[in-house]
C-alpha cells in the first residue's frame, strides 16, 4: 500500500506542549460541541467515538456506536453522520428500515456494504427491542461470512468498518449492549427541532476534517508520551480498543486536557459496555 500525503496539511508533532494538546482536544470536539450529552459517560463515550473513527483502522476489533435520545429532533442521526463523514470525507449515507432482528438480510446487507468499499454502516432509526446476532458476532469477531444482498455470491473477510445505530429510546439486548458504546443526546427540552446553532456538525466536519484527524493524531502521540498510562479496571472484550482510545479519553480527563479545552466532566465512555457485561 502506498501512501501519499501533502506534508502541508499536516503537522504531526513528536513532542506536544499542554497548550498544544488542550488546542487539539478543541478543534477534535468543534463540530459536536453544541450537543448536550444524558450524562458524563455519554459524553466520554461521544470523544471516544472522534478518536475511535481515526484510530479504528488499526483495531483488529472494536465496539460500535448507538445514538440514542428521549425525543425525536435532537441531532442525533447528524451526530452518526458526521462521525461517517469524518471518516469518509464526504457525506455519509444512512440505512433507513433495517431488519436488526432478521439475520439473513443483516448478513447481506453488511456484505455488500464492505464489498462497495465503504468503511461506515449507519442503521438509522431503529425502534423498540433491538437485537442481531450477525452485529453481535461482527463486532465481536471482526469478519463475516454471508451472501451478498441480490446474489448468489458469498463474502468472507475481515470487516473493520465503524457500525453505528441511532434511535429513539430503542432497547438494546444484552448482548447488544455489551458491544456498543453508548451515546444518549439530552436536548432537556421537549422541542429539539426548535433550537438554533451557530452551525451545523456535518459541515464543520467536513470543511475541517484534515484538521481534525491531525488534532485525534496528536492527542494519541501525547498520550503514548505520556507513557500510555493505564486508568481504572480495564475492558476486556476490546482489549485494543481500550488501550488506544478509552484510556486515551480517561487520560484526558485525568489530566484535565478536556475541561481546558471547554468540555464538561467525562465520564467513562466504556461505562456502558462494562456495566451491562457484569
Amino acid at each position: 500500500i502506498y501512501a501519499d500525503f501533502n506534508a502541508d496539511e499536516f503537522d504531526l508533532r513528536e513532542v506536544s506542549t499542554r497548550e498544544q494538546i488542550v488546542q487539539d482536544v478543541r478543534q477534535l470536539w468543534r463540530p459536536w460541541s453544541a450537543y448536550q450529552f444524558a450524562t458524563e459517560h455519554d459524553r466520554a463515550a461521544m470523544l471516544a467515538a472522534i478518536i475511535g473513527a481515526i484510530c479504528r483502522p488499526s483495531l483488529g476489533i472494536a465496539p460500535g456506536l448507538c445514538f440514542d435520545a428521549p425525543t425525536p429532533s435532537s441531532g442525533k442521526t447528524i451526530a452518526a453522520t458526521a462521525i461517517g463523514s469524518l471518516i469518509l470525507g464526504r457525506h455519509c449515507p444512512v440505512v433507513i428500515g433495517a431488519k436488526t432482528n432478521d439475520d439473513d438480510e443483516m448478513r447481506k446487507l453488511v456484505a455488500s456494504a464492505v464489498l462497495s468499499g465503504t468503511d461506515v454502516l449507519i442503521l438509522d432509526n431503529l425502534r423498540g427491542h433491538v437485537c442481531s446476532a450477525v452485529l453481535e458476532g461482527l463486532i465481536t469477531s471482526g469478519g463475516l461470512y454471508g451472501r451478498i444482498l441480490g446474489q448468489t455470491q458469498h463474502f468472507e473477510g475481515e470487516v473493520r468498518g465503524t457500525i453505528m445505530l441511532t434511535s429513539n429510546n430503542a432497547s438494546l439486548s444484552t448482548d447488544m449492549a455489551t458491544r456498543f458504546l453508548q451515546i444518549r443526546i439530552d436536548t432537556r427540552t421537549e422541542r429539539p427541532q426548535s433550537q438554533h446553532f451557530e452551525f451545523h456538525p456535518l459541515v464543520r466536519v467536513l470543511c475541517e476534517r484534515l484538521a481534525i484527524i491531525n488534532a485525534v493524531l496528536n492527542v494519541v502521540q501525547a498520550y503514548f508520551d505520556a507513557g500510555s498510562p493505564v486508568i481504572g479496571k480495564g475492558c476486556s472484550r476490546f482489549p485494543e480498543w481500550d488501550r488506544l482510545v478509552r484510556q486515551c479519553v480517561l487520560w484526558l480527563e485525568r489530566e484535565g486536557f478536556a475541561k481546558e479545552a471547554g468540555i464538561d466532566q467525562l465520564g467513562d465512555p466504556a461505562h456502558a459496555i462494562m456495566e451491562d457485561a457484569g
